[in-house]
């Protein structure tokens, strides 16, 4: 039997670190990324994450397995996300500025493109699918209750 994911020892700072430093790194990351909805600071983090890959010289077939995995469930997140609510992005930023239209029901705005962008790194940077489309779909609606439906982000304040 194959394994699903592999552990091999290496020479680097990140090896070294104890586990208790790992584990807050993890959890500060982590509610961070959940608690933020600027793009900025998610791209930021996307190419932070992406050094510290490269930097672990973590090796892709001890990872890959479980990339594919979540990256097939996310699609699946992604495109159920758009059926049952394509306007959701819209909602988020306050405006509609429809690229095409799907059909009477569904339109494809810019604010949900980017709205699922934001999806789309924050459930990669997580790894957890499940978690995401929860805790996303619950901070959509408490940022929309703290903003009366104006939000444009959470660092950026509420407008109007």
């Amino acid at each position: 039997m194959a394994k699903l994911l592999t552990y091999e020892q290496k020479d680097t700072w990140m090896d070294r670190l104890c586990g208790v430093t790992k584990l807050i790194y993890f959890l500060a990351w982590s509610i961070t990324s959940m608690l933020t909805y600027d793009t900025r600071v998610l791209a930021v983090m996307l190419v932070l994450s992406l050094i510290l890959f490269k930097i672990s010289k973590t090796e892709w077939k001890q990872v890959g397995s479980i990339f594919k995995f979540i990256m097939f469930f996310l699609v699946i997140n992604v495109l159920a996300i758009f059926i049952f609510a394509p306007d959701q992005g819209t909602k988020i930023y306050g405006t509609k500025h429809v690229l095409w239209q799907l059909s009477a029901h569904y339109p494809i705005t810019a604010e949900q493109l980017f709205y699922e962008l934001n999806i789309i790194y924050f459930c990669r940077d997580h790894q957890s699918v499940g978690v995401c489309s929860i805790v996303k779909s619950y901070w959509n609606q408490l940022q929309h209750r703290i903003c009366g439906g104006n939000c444009t982000a959470l660092y950026s304040g509420c407008a109007g």
